[in-house]
């Protein structure tokens, strides 16, 4: 009896660690290839999006390709590159990934999986990236790395104000010089 049954609790316990493994590879808002997985209202080519203040430009966002869902006002982009632009023009900030989205109501920008961050000599890499407008920031999460300057730095979190141009690094951080 046993060995009738042996086969389906193997084959159950494969799909349960299969299905934990790839759980936890998931983006940011838990989306993979959403365009694919549902209908949009609209696909666009050679997306761009400016947000901006008194003729000035805040950030631009550029992506390969974007599709719309007109319901939620949302935008879902592929290999998505946005330049956020300091007040005191102190330089840009550039971040990429290959996945993002854009909810224009919540003023948000998600990136995720391969976030790579820019900044003068400092390259940030992280899992997740996100763009709270109303607050003005950019939280960096899980894997953070800082890299330039001759040291690297390791976090599970870090933010970027853009306002005071400042990256503060949070939760159990550690330093590496080369």
């Amino acid at each position: 009896m046993v060995r009738k049954l042996a086969p389906i609790f193997f084959s159950a316990a494969v799909l349960f660690v299969l299905f934990l493994t790839f759980w936890q590879r998931s983006p940011g808002p838990r989306l993979t290839e959403i365009r694919h997985q549902m209908e949009v209202d609209m696909n666009i080519r050679d997306f761009s999006l400016i947000q901006g203040q008194e003729g000035k430009s805040s950030w631009e966002l550029l992506s390969d390709n974007a599709g719309f869902l007109e319901d939620k006002d949302v935008f879902v982009l592929d290999n998505p590159a946005i330049t956020y632009h300091t007040r005191d023009n102190a330089g840009s900030l550039v971040i990429r990934a290959s996945q993002g989205m854009v909810l224009q109501q919540e003023n948000l920008v998600h990136l995720w999986p391969d976030v790579r961050a820019d900044h003068g000599e400092i390259t940030v890499n992280s899992d997740k990236a996100t763009y709270v407008g109303g607050e003005n920031y950019i939280l960096l999460e899980d894997n953070v790395v800082f890299r330039g300057r001759g040291i690297t730095v390791k976090s599970p979190e870090a933010r970027f104000n853009i306002d005071q141009d400042q990256i503060v690094a949070t939760g159990g951080v550690s330093t590496f010089l080369p």
